[in-house]
């Protein structure tokens, strides 16, 4: 059976955006899976503070998403005005391997000043397993941002 026909899967039925969400945040795209039809979303947003850059992540951080994350964290710290990075992890759904290593790619990107913004349940059970919660900084909230 194809899966497009099935009511809820296929592209046209993959994750709209809320209509609270920032209309500016980047949408990254990808197929995901063994099936051609899924379709995966992560939102990315980023909200620019007096000491660092927030960015927001929404969705799953995996194989397809990976690239746009990295991209937007290195997007961040290229030229003169580099900031510290925090990574708004809240809203991600699901992250596998290949999320676990954008996190650390990501950290280098950024010489270790990668923050994780209260992760989720999803990210901080992987974090464990891995080994990995506490190698890289976590925030409860903004606040702790300076």
């Amino acid at each position: 059976m194809d899966s497009s026909a099935v009511a809820g899967t296929g592209p046209e039925m993959a994750c709209p955006a809320p209509p609270d969400r920032d209309p500016t945040a980047a949408r990254f795209d990808g197929t995901a899976g063994h099936d051609d039809n899924e379709v995966v979303h992560m939102e990315i947003g980023r909200e620019r503070l007096a000491h660092a850059t927030v960015i927001r992540l929404v969705g799953e951080l995996d194989l397809a998403t990976a690239p746009g994350v990295l991209a937007a964290v290195e997007a961040e710290v290229a030229g003169p005005d580099a900031r510290r990075v925090v990574l708004d992890m809240r809203e991600v759904s699901f992250i596998d391997s290949t999320g676990v290593r954008t996190l650390l790619e990501a950290s280098r990107a950024t010489d270790g000043a990668l923050t994780l913004l209260a992760p989720s349940a999803a990210v901080t059970r992987v974090l464990e397993l891995t080994e990995l919660r506490g190698h890289l900084p976590e925030i409860a909230d903004l606040d702790a941002v300076s």
